[in-house]
């Protein structure tokens, strides 16, 4: 029998002839048998081939996944295979500790070092501060000087009070009876005089002498007069509109304090007391107890406000705990030093008690609570010397003082830390390729750093200044306004301040430095190697001092004090 079919691949017919002829049956055997063959090496391929890819991203096994177990003879688990891996790197947290006086602890992992850091967020700051006054120090000022003569006028005067702080915060919350109490009380006390203003009329009481006084050059009696007479000249003209007050003044060179250390003692309270055993054993600080910190968990660090402060006031008790020194706080939380100096309190077991004294002082401290009011007579002596461009000066870091008797004041710390090359330091240095990022080295100091620092008098003390780029201030801010105003990017140590070193905002007018210097030749390397921001925070302080600091300015706030001073004692606050 004939059949025919026709391909699909070509459409001419093609005739295949099959028969019942057994010799065509090995012929379909053998084509059968081809097909089978291919379709099997097929398989194999593709089997091989996906067996291969997997096999480098480690299928799971009987070793890896126990639900496979199963397959393996026995049935048993397998024992897992050791994997030498690399260890992961371990990132440590870079933490660093900031203060609100400016100064900033970097993180012992940093390796870089958080200038920059600190200078945004002191910008951010200045402007916050510039945008809460609502206009400028000149319209102020002008406003005081050409109003009328015993017309106040409110709107101007608030206005005026927003460009300066209020230094009464704290007095406010104190009954005007015991305010009244403390204020007879520190009226004897050695190194003061009181400042009497009854019916305009002002007078000077000065205490009895006393034989406490040991130091002639901080509380002599004619150091007294004199600051007295220059007081009484400076506030005659507001005493036409003053109540009845009296207001006790210091006139020491330093801060106030209720244990004797000097200056050169204060840097020691950074660090743990128990080290100064010298300075233990001689009575100038005793060693530090830890009953008040350990309730100082870490949840309350930073949280306290002036508004805290207020609430802990108890107008019964004669102290104010959880002290709220404006502007700066003064927590025992968040200041250790507090905590190790709690024994010279009051009911220490009880909790830290501060009393608090209406004297007013020119000088301040973290560990004082006095009225800080404006220098007398500081502002009139501005230099007619030349203002020098900042890239003409030397570029080096200039100081000049006599030497000094104790071997720990600051200044002999200054020359051991810059002159002494058999000290080498470690600090943070800026690479020559990028002066952002810093790493930790260890050089002799002195090999890089220029400076000129050295113990004699200043040839010129208002010329000197203005042919250095930098300038570091450790005359217990008496020269603070001078270097500011001859151009130079002034380092200064945050140990003692005054009326103007408080108004004046670090890392935008200035550059603070840790109490001990240990920070300083990280900072010159920084601002010697970015000469453009060294400028411009020179400039800014120098501008600064310029508008800011005026002898209305420091006449206005006086009036505002004994004011504010007189309303409390008359009950009307």
């Amino acid at each position: 029998m004939l059949r025919s079919r026709y391909s699909k691949r070509d459409s001419s017919p093609t005739r295949i002839y099959l028969t019942d002829d057994p010799r065509g049956r090995p012929a379909r055997r053998r084509l059968t048998n081809l097909t089978a063959v291919l379709s099997l090496l097929a398989l194999i391929t593709l089997t091989y081939i996906l067996f291969a890819s997997f096999s480098d991203n480690n299928p799971p096994t009987s070793e890896t996944d126990p639900r496979l177990a199963w397959l393996d003879d026995d049935s048993q688990p397998s024992k897992p295979r050791v994997v030498e891996r690399e260890k992961p790197l371990v990132v440590k947290s870079v933490v660093h500790k900031w203060r609100a006086d400016g100064l900033v602890t970097p993180s012992e992992h940093a390796q870089t070092n958080p200038i920059y850091e600190c200078i945004s967020r002191s910008r951010f700051l200045w402007e916050s501060i510039l945008d809460s006054r609502g206009g400028d120090m000149e319209t102020a000022l002008r406003v005081f000087r050409h109003r009328e003569d015993g017309l106040e006028f409110v709107e101007e005067s608030m206005h005026f009070d927003r460009m300066v702080a209020d230094h009464l915060s704290l007095y406010e919350y104190i009954p005007s009876e015991l305010l009244s109490k403390r204020q007879a009380e520190t009226e004897n006390l050695p190194g003061t005089f009181t400042l009497i203003v009854r019916r305009g009329r002002p007078s000077i009481y000065f205490p009895p002498p006393s034989s406490e006084i040991k130091d002639g050059s901080r509380l002599s009696p004619d150091r007294g007069q004199e600051e007295a007479a220059i007081l009484t000249t400076f506030v005659k003209p507001l005493t036409k509109k003053l109540a009845n007050v009296r207001a006790t003044f210091s006139f020491s060179k330093f801060p106030r304090h209720v244990i004797p250390f000097e200056t050169y003692d204060l840097f020691a309270l950074e660090r743990p007391l128990v080290e100064d055993e010298v300075l233990a054993h001689e009575g100038l600080m005793r060693h530090p107890s830890w009953t008040l910190t350990g309730g100082c968990a870490e949840e309350r660090k930073g949280q306290y406000s002036a508004d805290d402060a207020k609430k802990a006031v108890n107008p019964e008790l004669s102290e104010i705990r959880l002290v709220h020194s404006l502007p700066r706080a003064s927590d025992p939380c968040i200041h250790t030093y507090l905590s190790e100096l709690h024994s010279i309190f009051e009911d220490a077991e009880d909790g830290l008690h501060i009393r608090l004294y209406p004297i007013l002082s020119q000088h301040s401290s973290p560990w004082s609570f006095d009225i800080v009011v404006p220098p007398l007579g500081l502002f009139n002596t501005t230099s007619q010397v030349k203002y020098i461009p900042f890239a003409e000066r030397n570029p080096g870091l200039f100081w000049r003082r006599p030497k000094p008797k104790n071997a720990t004041h600051p200044s002999q710390r200054l020359y051991n830390l810059l002159r002494n090359p058999k000290q080498p330091r470690r600090l943070l240095d800026p690479t020559p390729t990028q002066d952002r990022a810093f790493t930790k080295v260890i050089k002799p100091v002195s090999a890089y750093l220029p400076v000129d620092i050295d113990f004699s008098h200043y040839a010129n003390p208002n010329f000197d200044d203005r042919k250095f780029k930098f300038a570091i201030e450790l005359d217990e801010a008496v020269r603070f306004r001078q270097m500011l105003l001859s151009g130079c990017l002034v380092f200064r140590p945050v140990i003692i301040s005054d009326w103007v070193t408080d108004r004046a905002i670090p890392w935008i007018h200035y550059v603070p430095v840790q109490p001990n210097l240990v920070d300083l030749p990280t900072l010159l390397a920084f601002f010697s190697a970015n000469d453009k921001l060294a400028e411009e925070i020179a400039s800014a302080g120098r501008e600064w001092a310029l508008d800011m600091l005026s002898d209305d300015l420091a006449r206005r706030d006086w009036e505002r004090t004994l004011m504010h001073l007189s309303h409390m004692q008359a009950k009307m606050v």
